[in-house]
Order: structure tokens, then C-alpha cells, then sequence
């Protein structure tokens, strides 16, 4: 079937030129490497009570692989924008190859 793209090729997924772009990792241990992930940054709204607020939740999406050993206190620079990220814990993965990194900017407050 042509067009369709299975999880096992995840290199695929994570184009360049369409949605994924490069990140340069930087562990606490001091060693750098860059790697092609997809960077989300929902608007979520956050109800405690009769509070109501916003905030934005940044966070990694790419392979298990390149993402796998990110644990808190990493941080994350995308080359695209130049914004710094914390990490906040460790890959979280689905199971399919495929993992979710949590992340804070350091550019900005905490989002309330």
C-alpha cells in the first residue's frame, strides 16, 4: 500500500521537512548529542475548584532510542528556536519504539 508507513519505520515519521526538527540533548553527565524529535506544547486549561487557569504542557515525542536515557534534570535546546527545556522525568514509552519526555522551559514562568 503506498503512503502507508508502519511503526517500524519511525525514521520515516520523524521527517524534517515535515513536522520533526533537530535537538541537541545535553545530559548531566556532560556528554551532547543531537536527535530528530516532534515538539508539542499543548494549551491546556487547569480546574482546581472554582480556579480556573491556563497553562502549556512542552514536551519531546521521537524514539525510544534517542530518548530513553533522559532523566530529570537533563536539559533539551531546539536548534529551530533556540529554546532551553528542562527535563522534568524520564521517557515515557508506549511500547511501539515510540517515547514522551516531559519538559518546563526555562525561558518562561511555570505557565500559571
Amino acid at each position: 500500500m503506498t503512503g502507508f508507513h508502519t511503526w517500524e519505520e519511525l525514521g520515516l515519521f520523524l521527517n524534517p521537512k515535515e513536522f520533526a526538527e533537530a535537538a541537541v540533548l545535553q545530559l548531566q553527565n556532560g556528554t551532547e548529542r543531537t536527535v530528530t524529535v516532534l515538539y508539542d506544547d499543548p494549551y491546556l486549561d487547569v480546574e482546581l475548584g472554582e480556579y480556573c487557569g491556563d497553562r502549556t504542557e512542552p514536551r519531546l515525542n521521537g524514539k525510544m532510542s534517542d530518548l530513553g536515557d533522559l532523566r530529570r534534570g537533563d536539559t533539551v535546546l531546539l536548534l529551530r528556536t533556540g529554546e532551553v527545556f528542562d527535563v522534568l522525568g524520564a521517557a515515557q514509552p508506549d511500547g511501539t519504539g515510540w517515547a514522551v519526555v516531559p519538559l518546563a522551559s526555562v525561558n518562561k514562568d511555570a505557565g500559571f
